[in-house]
């Protein structure tokens, strides 16, 4: 999956091959400095200064980044799911349990426990402030406090969406994710329970089906037969003073904040990725100097065209052996340390509708400005070793011996002295 090209190696293997087609073409070994007929020549190019880079090229992947998973934790019946590459925005209906919305609202900390008057101050209450907030519901001050103007709030919300006007938000109505998130893969199926732990559907009483957010722009697939519901009552037990769960893992299904009563074990429904195309690529860790965040990046795409874009994103040290069984550490397995790389693109013009679509990632070892350059094919090889160049004066060509520098992009650097900028030297047709 991952390569290195070594384009301090590899070139000068190439610069080889064409001092032998070079060497064949004007017949024999070139002579130290003596003129020979111009007729003998084949195509000239001008000597000029260039900026050669020398890149480490990677395997990588152009998609989506921040995958992160959408929970159930209500229980109940899946009465609405969003289709794959659909995008939600916060505030918008998530995914469907017992006819009644799962609500998307922006936040890095998963929601894990229920939120109502009481509960202790923390992160999770200031992400709920602020989505409401943002969807015109003013919960007073947005920090880390339920109030009761939040709980007011709240229950404007809940009228809104046609929820029993509780003030309280029960554990699962609302998933926190970062940000608005594009459907990577539906993992439920419609009809199927969600998490388990929740009651049963009561049976269907001939009342109108509860189906909040009725637009259904995001393809959502809704049910044939709408599946019947009753008002979910919501706990309204405070959570216990725990301030934040001791960790949150990114499925969302960090237990209960030491909550003491029960709650729905938490099922995955969605797999979700942020809006952002980024490239991902792996890079050797011995070659881990060459990647830092805001460091530049070329990649290129399947049809061969170039988008510049920086790295965002450097992770810790890993290898292919971590992931495989029995595999020991340090590679033992067989695999080289690495390091996951991010890459956001400077521009998506050229990208079009690409999505898990192989790119290859460039990232500069060394660069040089203003220097003089030939082309690799007008090296030829001198019988007692080194390189030279055939350099076109007037009627004749002079072989002139050239100290060469940094192979890269299709040219060689050259010192010596004797090749002069404004030169034409002679490379094969």
């Amino acid at each position: 999956m991952r390569r290195q090209v070594a384009l301090a190696v590899a070139l000068p293997a190439a610069a080889l091959a064409a001092v032998a087609a070079v060497v064949l073409v004007n017949g024999g070994s070139p002579s130290g400095g003596a003129p020979e007929p111009a007729a003998h020549r084949a195509g000239t190019e001008l000597v000029a200064r260039r900026t050669l880079v020398d890149r480490a090229q990677l395997d990588g992947t152009l998609g989506y980044g921040s995958e992160r998973p959408a929970m159930d934790r209500l229980g109940g019946t899946l009465t609405w799911l969003p289709r794959a590459g659909a995008v939600i925005r916060p505030g918008r209906r998530l995914f469907a349990v017992d006819g009644e919305p799962v609500i998307l609202m922006d936040g890095a900390v998963p929601a894990w426990r229920a939120l109502s008057v009481g509960v202790a101050d923390g992160v999770d209450v200031r992400q709920l402030e602020r989505g409401l907030a943002a969807l015109g519901y003013d919960p007073g001050t947005v920090d880390e406090s339920f109030t009761v103007a939040t709980a007011a709030a709240v229950r404007r919300w809940q009228a809104a969406l046609r929820l029993s006007e509780t003030g309280s938000v029960e554990l699962g109505r609302v998933a926190f994710l970062p940000g608005p998130r594009r459907i990577a893969q539906v993992d439920a199926t419609l009809g199927s329970a969600g998490g388990s732990g929740g009651s049963s559907p009561a049976a269907w009483d001939g009342a109108a089906p509860r189906y909040a957010y009725a637009d259904y722009e995001a393809g959502g697939t809704v049910p044939a037969t709408p599946t019947p519901t009753t008002p979910r009552t919501t706990p309204t037990a405070p959570a216990p003073s725990g301030g934040q769960p001791g960790g949150s893992d990114d499925d969302g299904s960090n237990g209960d904040g030491g909550s003491g009563g029960a709650v729905a074990a938490a099922t995955k429904v969605l797999t979700t990725t942020s809006t952002v195309r980024v490239v991902t690529a792996d890079l050797d860790a011995a070659d881990q100097q060459l990647a830092r965040v805001g460091t530049a990046a070329l990649v290129v795409l399947p049809d061969g065209r170039r988008v510049r874009g920086r790295v965002i994103r450097v992770g810790t040290v890993v290898s292919d052996s971590d992931n495989a069984d029995g595999g020991g550490a340090g590679g033992a397995g067989g695999g080289d340390p690495t390091l996951p790389l991010t890459i956001r693109l400077r521009s998506l013009r050229a990208v079009g509708t690409l999505d898990e679509a192989p790119v290859a990632v460039q990232l500069t070892r060394i660069s040089r400005r203003n220097v003089l350059a030939v082309p690799i094919e007008a090296l030829i090889a001198r019988s007692g070793g080194g390189y030279a160049v055939r350099v076109v004066r007037g009627a004749r060509i002079v072989t002139v011996p050239i100290q060469p520098g940094l192979f890269a992009d299709g040219y060689v650097e050259v010192a010596g002295g004797a090749v002069h900028e404004g030169d034409r030297v002679q490379v094969p047709k």
